[in-house]
């Protein structure tokens, strides 16, 4: 799964550690996360989301397996 970290106005959303939780929930196990800068996001595109200051964020490549029950 590859998943890129956002914000929320000026909040950090740290969308890898989320979906790394959810699917552990669900009975996944983490195999791999594996994160890179990103240099171009989305915000650019919304003339809204560009009025706050962000750090940078990065893309995590993020595999799991299926833990046995």
């Amino acid at each position: 799964m590859v998943v890129q970290d956002s914000y929320y106005k000026d909040e950090p959303v740290p969308l890898a550690d989320i979906c790394i939780d959810e699917a552990e929930v669900r009975g996944w196990g983490l195999v791999l996360n594996e994160q890179f800068p990103v240099k171009r996001t989305l915000t650019t595109l919304n003339k809204s989301a560009r009025e706050y200051k962000k750090a940078q964020v990065s893309e995590s490549v993020i595999t799991f397996s299926l833990r046995s029950a």
